[in-house]
């Protein structure tokens, strides 16, 4: 990273990120420009393992390349806000982000899939400060119950991260 500034090298603080941001954008390498899509994912984090998990429709053009070319991008940003300087060339942003590569596999096993569905409504279930749900649907999101029967017939994909680097921007 060239910005040695603003590297994040604690790897407690990029999960953190990960935890406490809802989207990630995820490229996909096309014919002749990355294809790059938006997506609500759930995070797992099991010893050295880390995955993203994501429900998504059970045909299209991700599904597409992903079945020729499962290596994948990743992005995924928190609390992005403008910083407003006296001049303008003193305005920046302010952000925490990680970005990463790894391999995107479609998950088949029946499972993984309960798994990897709940690990994406609980990541999306929203917390306050106290760690409380705020709403009757984020507890019940949090707390959903998934069987065979939940999982049969949707898609749900799984990100395996091999590399990521953290990065800050906190204007002076």
């Amino acid at each position: 990273m060239r910005r040695k500034d603003k590297e994040i090298t604690s790897e407690e603080e990029i999960l953190q990120i990960v935890q406490n941001a809802r989207v990630c954008h995820v490229a996909m390498h096309d014919d002749k420009y990355p294809y790059v899509v938006a997506l609500c994912y759930g995070f797992d984090h099991q010893g050295d393992k880390k995955s993203l998990y994501f429900h998504v429709a059970a045909s299209g053009k991700k599904l597409d390349l992903l079945r020729k070319d499962p290596c994948v991008a990743f992005e995924i940003e928190k609390d992005v806000s403008v910083f407003r300087g006296k001049n303008a060339c003193d305005y920046s942003m302010v952000y925490e982000s990680v970005c990463g590569i790894g391999t995107m596999r479609i998950v088949e096993d029946e499972k993984e899939k309960i798994y990897g569905l709940q690990c994406v409504t609980k990541h999306n279930s929203f917390f306050d400060k106290d760690e409380k749900h705020t709403s009757a649907v984020d507890t019940e999101l949090y707390n959903a119950y998934f069987g065979p029967e939940h999982v049969q017939g949707i898609t749900l994909l799984e990100l395996i991260i091999e590399s990521w680097t953290g990065k800050h921007s906190v204007p002076k």
